[in-house]
């Protein structure tokens, strides 16, 4: 049996089953949620990734425009961090519900210093539970109690 094209099929599966726009290409208009219209036929999506709006066998579809692989970092315990394409933003996210977004003109980072900054974010998650406390006590109540309700383990963080 031939498994040169295994790997490439049960990607193309995952991607195809995943609820996570990082992983699609296309969405049908109808079906994209959190998207905002920027230009006449640009979209941004809450990663701040660009799609173009496009007519593929009568229905409206935005395609992605941008490569989101290159601006998300993965951490442990379920934490990452992305950049926006202009390099201005990073969010850290926590199983990839956003938690606190980290802009450059407040904690002056370059473009070229953003993949360091990402890895300084994550390791700080990581071995800082002081850090992470301060981050999640300063969310506002309402989206903390949500948190929580979704993620139990995050009450845990809090003490």
């Amino acid at each position: 049996m031939d498994y040169t094209n295994l790997d490439d099929t049960l990607i193309g599966l995952l991607k195809k089953e995943s609820n996570d726009i990082r992983n699609k290409d296309m969405i049908k208009l109808s079906e994209a949620k959190g998207f905002r219209k920027v230009a006449f036929d640009i979209y941004k999506d809450h990663y701040d990734g660009l799609w173009t709006l496009d007519n593929i066998g009568g229905q409206d579809i935005l395609v992605r425009s941008s490569d989101p692989k290159y601006n998300y970092t993965t951490g442990t315990d379920g934490w990452s961090a992305s950049s926006d394409y202009e390099y201005k933003n990073i969010t850290l996210c926590y199983k990839d519900v956003p938690i606190q977004r980290f802009s450059s003109s407040e904690f002056d980072f370059s473009e070229g210093d953003i993949s360091i900054f990402k890895s300084a974010l994550l390791e700080s998650v990581n071995e800082d539970k002081t850090f992470v406390k301060n981050i999640l006590a300063n969310q506002p109540k309402s989206k903390l109690e949500a948190l929580c309700k979704t993620f139990p383990e995050i009450t845990n963080l809090l003490k």
